[in-house]
């Protein structure tokens, strides 16, 4: 705009002539005064360039807040408060696992499942509807590599396991187990008792909780 103004006022200013000052002084200084406006009309674009990349950078800041609250609210509800009850559940199993007849006989394996059949039915039941939770499930898209592989293969333990666990339980109801020996050849818990024995040993319940913890740090979220 300066420099289209320029381009107006100096020439009809050495047009006019010299004999006035104010013609004289544009004649002398034509160059310079077209300078100083080009420099001006420079700073102007350069001051409104700046301006368009500052509301164009507010924009997008606004959009990726919208966007990580959102993503918060994903996280604070698949780990607030579940990694903590996850957490008891896996603490309870731990607890099985020490007590678990390891150096014994697979035979003893199974006499322990009977034995801790309702018990195994239970934490199962619960950690496989956490797992399973909507929450959970809407944030898997958020989970890391190691977290997602972990929950998958607890996952893929637990159902594995939860027709078998569930049956024990029926029939050490029943009583058709009251004989040890009988259960103990049971074809079914002989096949199954290795699963079984996976989930109750948890090898991936604390890596998914300190997976679910981490996230939520990542998130500002006091899981």
């Amino acid at each position: 705009m300066f420099v289209v103004v320029a381009a107006a006022t100096v020439p009809a200013a050495i047009w006019s002539g010299t004999s006035d000052r104010v013609g004289r002084f544009v004649y002398d200084y034509q160059t310079l005064i077209t300078g100083l406006l080009a420099v001006a009309a420079a700073a102007l674009a350069v001051w409104q360039a700046r301006r368009t990349d500052e509301k164009s950078n507010a924009r997008h800041t606004q959009i990726l807040e919208l966007s990580l609250r959102a993503d918060r609210l994903r996280v604070e509800r698949a780990t607030k408060p579940l990694a903590e009850e996850l957490a008891l559940s896996f603490k309870k199993l731990e607890h099985l696992w020490t007590i678990f007849p390891k150096d014994r006989p697979r035979k003893e394996h199974r006499t322990f499942i009977r034995i801790n059949a309702y018990h195994l039915l239970s934490l199962h039941q619960t950690i496989a509807a956490m797992l399973n939770d909507r929450a959970v499930e809407d944030c898997l898209p958020l989970f890391d590599g190691p977290l997602y592989g972990s929950i998958t293969k607890l996952k893929s333990i637990l159902d594995d396991t939860a027709t078998l666990i569930a049956d024990v339980a029926e029939f050490e109801d029943l009583g058709s187990y009251s004989d040890a020996d009988m259960f103990a050849s049971d074809e079914r818990l002989i096949d199954g008792q290795d699963q079984i024995a996976l989930f109750i040993q948890n090898s991936r319940g604390f890596e998914i909780i300190a997976g679910m913890r981490k996230l939520a740090a990542e998130y500002a979220v006091d899981a």
